[in-house]
């Protein structure tokens, strides 16, 4: 009997390993839904911005003020406590790697930008 018992767990495992893996198979290519993506992006472009902001040395309270508005959206686009740790994880690392470096478009330019993007949400 104990060995049917054993026979019985293993049957019960291989059925869940079996759903798994079946559900695994469903998932969209990438393993990521499009609102994901999009809560990524986000994420991405706004750690672009501040990162490159902090470089330039523009205001501190509008980059922070720009810093927080961005994790308040990052809470709004994310479906679950996962997608908020992911996107905050996004944005911290690419607002690191960011900060290290002169951005593209310049900082004469990056800080009207800035400048306009906070006018636009107060």
């Amino acid at each position: 009997m104990f060995s049917f018992v054993k026979i019985a767990s293993f049957l019960l495992l291989l059925a869940s390993l079996s759903q798994d893996i079946h559900a695994l198979q469903e998932q969209p290519s990438g393993g990521q839904s499009a609102q994901e993506k999009k809560l990524l992006q986000v994420a991405r472009q706004s750690a672009l911005i501040a990162g490159g902001a902090r470089y330039c040395k523009l205001d501190t309270d509008d980059i922070e003020e720009f810093i927080g508005k961005t994790d308040a959206r990052i809470v709004l686009l994310a479906r679950d406590d996962y997608q908020k740790i992911l996107g905050r994880l996004e944005f911290k690392n690419i607002l690191a790697a960011a900060s290290a470096k002169a951005p593209d478009m310049g900082c004469d330019k990056l800080g009207q930008q800035l400048a306009e993007m906070l006018r636009s949400s107060r």
